[in-house]
């Protein structure tokens, strides 16, 4: 044998990318022996399950724990508590609790304001259609609608983010309302001409004196509760303050009736001949 069959051969470089040849691939063979992995099958809900939950979810959230302040203890909703709890801690110094608190807030904030915005909107246009077929009725002198409710009678409060009805907000309502202010209108007509004819008459017409008080104090209670078109349609009228203001309804039901009477009627109505 030659020397030069004793050579030794230079080793192939080995390193990255460049794998000893007997841990080299063959030719055809993938580098995932075990082949690409199955995907899992989705496992179907039974039919339900989903609302179901949901309604699980919500009923949890909706019920009534105590939840003590201080010396007092308030029941409240559990999702009122939750938040309520997240707020107390992030005041006490949790920097976590607070930084949610501030994002839950913002995006209830953004939520009530899109919500709102759009309500408006849809206000606003039901005002502007109505307002477009007075305009085309008076135009062709066609009898005018009276819808319900009237587009005068609705008032968008922006800085409290609520709708304002001064008068019936459905038909129902349109038509007791009417009942009432066309009673009021009765019992005006009424009262002029038992004036007339008690002034004519002098004595013996006491009854219909204590007749008109009655009108009287029923037309008042009307008057406090359901306001005709030209006061609710004022601007900066609103019904509910308006009420409140008044006493009018407030004192009709801790009281009734008998309590806008005065004194003397109530005697007289108290006796056997006015029963």
């Amino acid at each position: 044998m030659d020397d030069e069959d004793y050579e030794e051969k230079p080793l192939k470089e080995v390193g990255y990318r460049k794998p000893p040849k007997a841990h080299q691939f063959k030719p055809g063979q993938s580098g995932n022996l075990k082949g690409r992995p199955r995907k899992k099958k989705k496992v179907a809900l039974p039919p339900g399950l989903a609302p179901l939950t949901a309604d699980v979810i919500l009923a949890e959230a909706r019920r009534i724990v105590p939840v003590r302040d201080g010396a007092k203890v308030q029941d409240l909703d559990t999702l009122q508590a939750l938040v309520r709890a997240l707020n107390i801690t992030g005041l006490k110094g949790n920097r976590r609790a607070l930084v949610d608190a501030i994002k839950l807030a913002r995006i209830a904030e953004e939520a009530a304001e899109k919500e709102w915005s759009a309500l408006a909107e849809s206000v606003l246009q039901y005002k502007l259609n109505w307002k477009e077929e007075f305009a085309h009725c008076r135009a062709n002198r066609l009898p005018r609608p009276d819808p319900v409710p009237h587009p005068d009678d609705v008032v968008l409060d922006h800085v409290n983010r609520r709708i304002i009805y001064n008068g019936p907000q459905n038909a129902a309502e349109k038509a007791y309302w009417d009942r009432k202010l066309e009673h009021r209108d009765d019992l005006e007509w009424e009262n002029d001409d038992f004036q007339s004819y008690a002034r004519k008459e002098g004595r013996g017409v006491g009854h219909l004196w204590n007749t008109i008080e009655l009108n009287k104090a029923i037309i008042k209670v009307i008057d406090g509760i359901y306001p005709d078109p030209k006061t609710r349609r004022a601007p900066g009228f609103n019904l509910q303050e308006w009420r409140r203001a008044n006493g009018i309804q407030a004192q009709l039901a801790r009281e009734g009736m008998r309590s806008f009477y005065p004194q003397r009627l109530r005697e007289w109505l108290d006796t056997p001949q006015a029963a």
